[in-house]
């Protein structure tokens, strides 16, 4: 089956993150990968916008995911909708398969921003991992992506490469602090508001 719609993926994301493992392993994507595999680039992009989008409603009082919210409302999401307008006019973009991954890595990390929203607040320590991803990401798409098709260059593959390993370095370093803060209790799990 074929996902139509950014809002039907986005949808299915949200089941995986109500499945509660997501900020708890160091390879989200294996999770999310079923619900991502049989979308197109467009629809996983979408759905990617999407999340961010209700992460940044949901956080509008949450001062432990802050600084996350706002590279998020700041830096990537104004990449992404860039991406987007690439995607469209660009119909090579659509069966570029080096762009898999990197819109599959959008999508973990909108879920996991949804996930940060609904379980924390969080300590610092589990929030910076998701703030170099996120920064990543959006660093690997303006650059190594969308400059790149500006000037009617290839990708920056070296560059896409080290944003991959990149990635994985911030999952295991998330999952590791999560663990952290789930094994040392609630009470260190969480933030003192005041």
């Amino acid at each position: 089956m074929v996902l139509e719609s950014g809002e039907q993926l986005a949808g299915n994301l949200i089941e995986v993150v109500a499945k509660g493992k997501l900020l708890s392993t160091a390879e989200p994507l294996k999770l999310v990968l079923p619900e991502v595999d049989r979308a197109q680039h467009q629809v996983v992009l979408q759905a990617a916008v999407i999340l961010f989008q209700r992460f940044l409603e949901s956080v509008v009082t949450s001062n432990d995911l802050a600084k996350l919210a706002q590279v998020v409302k700041e830096v990537l999401l104004p990449t992404l909708v860039k991406f987007d307008q690439q995607l469209t006019a660009r119909r090579a973009f659509q069966a570029a398969c080096v762009l898999t991954p990197l819109l599959n890595r959008a999508a973990v990390l909108a879920a996991q921003c949804c996930a940060l929203a609904i379980k924390g607040p969080w300590r610092a320590d589990v929030v910076v991992p998701f703030c170099e991803a996120v920064s990543d990401l959006q660093e690997v798409f303006s650059s190594a992506i969308i400059a790149r098709a500006e000037r009617l260059r290839p990708f920056d593959a070296s560059r896409i490469f080290a944003s991959h390993t990149r990635f994985d370095d911030c999952q295991a370093a998330a999952a590791k602090a999560v663990a952290t803060a789930v094994a040392s209790g609630p009470e260190l799990l969480r933030i003192d508001p005041n």
